[in-house]
């Protein structure tokens, strides 16, 4: 399981082993929208949901020199932000839908990194990933990487391309 850093800032967030909060809101937003929520990423939500993760490099600042803030995993809010995008972002959230599917399995919204700066999701697998990047091939290993600031790898060539033109 965590230790050290990650254990710390999973438990000032209100994490601790064997989390398991009650999920059903988050089920029927999540199934109201459309989303079929399976197994591994209702084990999310009961450990991870409504936890506001602070600590000093926040997992995008390598990428774009973002201030320290905060990574969130929070269901009912990332949903709404997904559902409720002002119209001039519209075009940003068909694209990361597109992005998404480019994975070719089912993915779930769970949360946002660096203060919402990217929408995270989590696949049938248990991946974590953004629009553009792996954070982690299961659970645990997406958690450290996020707090650790570690490594991720883009979802294919193109995505890396593209992230590359952006900078």
């Amino acid at each position: 399981m965590y230790d050290g850093k990650v254990k710390f800032v999973l438990e000032q967030a209100g994490w601790h082993e064997g989390r398991k909060i009650n999920i059903s809101k988050q089920l029927t937003i999540l199934e109201k929208c459309g989303f079929e929520v399976f197994d591994i990423a209702k084990k999310f939500i009961q450990e991870y949901d409504q936890l506001k993760l602070r600590h000093t490099e926040p997992f995008y600042a390598k990428f774009d020199n973002i201030e320290p803030g905060y990574d969130n995993f929070d269901i009912i809010q990332t949903v709404s932000w997904l559902l409720d995008v002002p119209s001039e972002y519209r075009q940003i959230r068909k694209e990361r839908a597109f992005w998404v599917r480019r994975t070719n399995e089912k993915t779930i919204p769970i949360g946002g990194l660096s203060d919402w700066e990217q929408t995270l999701f989590i696949t049938e697998t248990g991946k974590i990933i953004t629009d553009i990047i792996i954070i982690g091939n299961d659970i645990e290993e997406g958690i450290q990487n996020i707090i650790k600031n570690d490594s991720c790898t883009f979802l294919d060539e193109s995505m890396k391309k593209l992230y590359e033109k952006q900078v």
